[in-house]
């Protein structure tokens, strides 16, 4: 699966259209899917996890979607540093995110206004439908898998050695291949042909990576259709990239907490005579209001069966090429 080196300049923005369309979902498109991704890593876990979100639904379910996300937003008064209405999951959820912002005061004016601010964002997820998935890897355990040094063609045919992270991307790259492949899955519920139109959050310095994976996933699926190329939006553009922050957020903590195997006392309860983390509230409440949050999480050796498998085909293609 290891795409080939590409070497031509990057668009990162979409026109006028596709941006217009990421804002505006239209009610119409009942078959056109738009599916908005985020990236989380949980730095100060003791085993920190990369994780990429996919929230995929119809244009219905998202124009249903932005007006709800928006409204709460509104009526909690949210304003970033910025002092735009936009959420931030680390703005919200750590102690120097809230700083500058309108969750500073929060514990002193009320403090059950955080959970019922939670709480709203989740009902408002639940409500539309949309399907949350995300893809992740320990970070530790991906860079040493992909430190290794494998084969590469370049579009000029020359073979040259460089880092399996150099070849196909890092930790965000991996989790958005697959992130991608959720988003095909759930088209699959649609007629053949259904188009997906992908959005991924501007300025993130990963455009490349993803224009890369994005290409490869779309030879992957043919019962559906990505759009010709992956759109770059901001945040505060496109509200639904605000959800998959969350969500991205969410499931990497939560992944991060599956893999520690002594969890402190506070944060867990007992099985069978062991400590396990207790379910974050955010993920607690939107399974009790029926949302199948899909999240997979690939192990050490699943990563490297992955880039053995790319290897592989490319080892057969530098052969065809000597002969």
């Amino acid at each position: 699966m290891l795409a080939e080196i590409r070497t031509e300049s990057y668009v990162s923005d979409s026109d006028l259209a596709e941006r217009a369309f990421a804002l505006f979902p239209r009610e119409e498109w009942i078959y056109t899917m738009l599916s908005y991704f985020d990236e989380s890593t949980q730095d100060r876990e003791a085993y920190p996890a990369s994780c990429v979100s996919a929230l995929t639904g119809t244009g219905l379910q998202w124009s249903k979607f932005s007006h709800s996300w928006a409204w709460i937003l509104e009526e909690f008064d949210v304003r970033d540093r910025k002092g735009r209405r936009v959420f931030h999951a680390t703005d919200f959820e750590t102690p120097e995110g809230q700083i500058g912002t309108s969750y500073e005061n929060w514990e002193e004016e009320d403090p059950d206004k955080r959970k019922r601010f939670n709480r709203a964002l989740c009902d408002a997820i639940a409500d539309s439908g949309v399907q949350v998935s995300a893809a992740s890897v320990l970070l530790a355990e991906y860079e040493e898998v992909a430190s290794k040094v494998v084969p590469v063609i370049l579009e000029d045919g020359e073979v040259v050695s460089l880092p399996r992270d150099k070849a196909f991307g890092d930790k965000y790259a991996f989790c958005a291949f697959w992130a991608l492949m959720f988003a095909a899955e759930e088209a699959r519920h649609y007629p053949k042909g259904t188009d997906i139109a992908c959005y991924f959050e501007s300025g993130g310095g990963y455009q490349h990576q993803i224009e890369t994976v994005y290409e490869l996933a779309s030879q992957y699926d043919t019962y559906v259709r990505f759009f010709e190329k992956p759109n770059f939006v901001s945040k505060d553009f496109a509200v639904a990239l605000q959800a998959a922050d969350k969500m991205a957020y969410e499931c990497s903590k939560h992944i991060s907490h599956m893999r520690h195997p002594n969890p402190p006392l506070k944060y867990s309860h007992v099985e069978d005579g062991k400590p396990i983390w207790k379910t974050r509230f955010a993920l607690r409440h939107l399974v009790i209001n029926r949302v199948d949050v899909n999240i997979r999480h690939w192990f050490k050796e699943d990563i490297e069966a992955f880039f053995v498998e790319g290897e592989e085909r490319i080892a057969k293609r530098i052969a065809d090429r000597q002969t």
